[in-house]
């Protein structure tokens, strides 16, 4: 009965609640952790310039600019937008402003991504997955001055774009869609400038095309605007290093900064024998583990589905044989666990590359679907009560300044 009530109430809840209701539940859950745990959690927050691992580093270059190797893992559309912003409001306290504006993009991106699930999924299933997104632990990352925000803001463009250009049952002028092209130039462009993350998206689309191509799928509508984001994303990249290039870095500077982060391309076995993540806690370990495994598992369960059935994946509701854009995340996310097993012999921070942007959860509710899972809502319903617990439990680890992930 319960379980039914719950089900009616998603059924009724408009967009606007559901996001409203969601940003001051976030709100509410972070401040009352930072308050409670420890009686400095504010100060820490608001006013102290050190002691947040990745965003000092990011708030350096905003202040000095590159001016080691080990800073170009760094990439430098995020601190270039917390330099901005700081002399714009002619402060010094870096920190705060990249808090502030990693909080205030996190939550401009939640309309961009319930419009994307609310025209893909159901309408149950895309609050379900947009809530297990928002309160997973690590998206505590979207709170303070890393830059999570900044790169599910541009994901959750990337997309809606992808997805209109590809549908060809939505009418559009010419205009409109020259406009969406631009568009997705612009923020495949500034994906590039953001993360070190071409090489993975690289990989995803070419097997995709290849997959594709095996399932005997047309792949034409897919070509031009996964090659024009490509191209862009491999441009915001050259740029930077360009810009290594002209400071005497060399071309290669943000490949070899990796090493200054103790990362050796090789196969490291031990975290799939011995794992251990550089957090030294169990549920840290945890995360890392499911950010490791769960993508391996549904592309191998999505493939023997396929080979034993010999017919297309296709329930009534669903086809995911032909989706590229299911291809192209879950190879995303698979790339990591990739990354993870060739250059490091610890989980460093495998988590938060998988459950803080929103590709996974995309994969997530299309598996649920594809595979008919007659509980599929329940199933998210638990993870969703499952993941919250934890984001508070994460709130706590912030609070004690102890490894997040």
């Amino acid at each position: 009965m319960l379980r039914k009530k719950i089900l009616n109430s998603i059924d009724k809840a408009s967009s606007f609640k559901i996001i409203f209701y969601s940003i001051i539940v976030y709100i509410f859950v972070m401040f009352l952790m930072i308050g409670l745990v420890k009686s400095n959690g504010f100060y820490k927050y608001f006013y102290i310039n050190d002691g947040l691992f990745d965003v000092e580093i990011y708030v350096n270059i905003a202040k000095n600019g590159y001016n080691s190797i080990g800073s170009f893992a760094m990439f430098p559309l995020w601190p270039f937008l917390i330099q901005i912003v700081s002399r714009i409001f002619y402060t010094e306290n870096y920190m705060l402003i990249a808090n502030l504006m990693a909080l205030i993009l996190f939550f401009i991106s939640l309309p961009i991504l319930w419009s994307f699930f609310k025209n893909v999924f159901e309408k149950r299933m895309a609050l379900l997955l947009f809530l297990c997104f928002v309160f997973n632990p690590l998206s505590i990352f979207h709170s303070f001055g890393y830059s999570e925000s900044l790169t599910t803001l541009e994901f959750s463009i990337w997309l809606v774009l992808i997805y209109r250009i590809m549908n060809t049952k939505i009418k559009k002028s010419l205009l409109k869609i020259k406009i969406e092209y631009l568009l997705l130039i612009l923020i495949s462009y500034c994906i590039g400038l953001s993360r070190p993350l071409f090489v993975q998206l690289f990989l995803s689309i070419i097997l995709t095309f290849f997959i594709l191509k095996y399932l005997k799928v047309k792949i034409k509508n897919y070509l031009f605007p996964f090659g024009i984001s490509l191209i862009s994303i491999f441009a915001g990249f050259s740029t930077f290093a360009l810009y290594a290039y002209t400071k005497g870095f060399g071309f290669g500077a943000s490949f070899r900064a990796q090493n200054e982060w103790n990362r050796v391309l090789g196969l490291h076995w031990d975290i799939l024998f011995h794992p251990h993540s550089v957090g030294g806690s169990d549920n840290v370990l945890n995360w890392d583990l499911q950010a490791f495994w769960i993508p391996l598992i549904i592309f191998l369960a999505v493939i023997i589905k396929f080979l034993i059935s010999k017919k297309n994946i296709i329930t009534d509701k669903n086809q995911i044989q032909s989706d590229a854009i299911f291809w192209v995340s879950l190879l995303f996310s698979c790339a990591h666990s990739a990354v993870q097993f060739l250059t490091y012999d610890l989980f460093f921070s495998t988590s938060r590359f998988i459950f803080a942007l929103p590709l996974f959860f995309y994969v997530i509710g299309k598996t649920l679907n594809a595979f008919n899972f007659k509980y599929k809502y329940y199933i998210l319903i638990f993870y969703f009560i499952y993941s919250f617990s934890f984001f508070i439990y994460w709130w706590t680890r912030f609070s004690r300044e102890a490894w997040m992930g």
